[in-house]
């Protein structure tokens, strides 16, 4: 994933509509290791999309969540984060690409807000 944490990520599926997703990466600005896990339930009706042969017949799934997130560095703390996204599911592929946002709480030192977001390739256990 590229963003806000940069890193990597993965996926499992519960059942056809939710996952848990998580991630490990690091910030721009230098705030040390950036932890991250959600809870995400997928809607697989919010976007018209045709299976078309270009695309091999994927899925294209609006997906919103929640989990923690916590850094580690400089700025020790905790959050928690609302996620929405989407993604494209690659049909008899355990891939998505994806692109997402998350304003996050954050809870410990400081009570403010922050942002992450990110675009990336997902490799999700099957």
């Amino acid at each position: 994933m590229l963003g806000s944490p940069s890193g990597i990520t993965a996926k499992y599926w519960l059942d056809h509509q939710q996952a848990v997703d998580g991630g490990i990466g690091w910030g721009f600005d230098g705030d040390g290791v950036t932890l991250i896990a959600d809870y995400l339930w997928h809607d697989f009706s919010a976007f018209k999309f045709q299976e078309s042969s270009n695309l091999g017949g994927g899925q294209l799934p609006l997906y919103l969540g929640v989990g923690p997130r916590i850094q580690t560095g400089g700025r020790d703390n905790f959050g928690i984060r609302g996620v929405i996204g989407t993604s494209y599911l690659f049909p008899h592929n355990p891939f998505e690409i994806f692109a997402e946002i998350a304003p996050v709480l954050v809870l410990v030192q400081d009570v403010e807000g922050d942002l992450d977001g990110d675009v990336g390739f997902r490799y999700y256990f099957p």
